[in-house]
């Protein structure tokens, strides 16, 4: 998923869960079968919001993109930039 994906990731690991919630957010309107996002986001949904339907829907949405990206070959990661080096 790349740098990015990973800066978002880390924000999450920062305690700053609002702020990784945005970035994913604005990475799922820029992409939105972004299999990491969703993961990400689903997993931040379920464990620091306890929203268990929202990550549900979120992993569901997950699968469905995985075969997409698998068959269209190589996509490159959304670049979001939310203040994270």
């Amino acid at each position: 998923a790349g740098a990015a994906a990973g800066a978002l990731s880390g924000r999450a690991r920062a305690g700053d869960v609002d702020g990784a919630e945005q970035c994913f957010l604005q990475a799922l309107d820029r992409q939105p079968d972004h299999l990491h996002a969703l993961h990400q986001l689903a997993l931040l949904r379920l464990n620091s919001r306890g929203d268990h339907d929202s990550a549900r829907r979120l992993l569901e949405a997950a699968l469905r993109s995985a075969p997409v990206m698998r068959a269209s070959g190589f996509r490159p990661p959304v670049v979001v930039s939310c203040g994270m080096p």
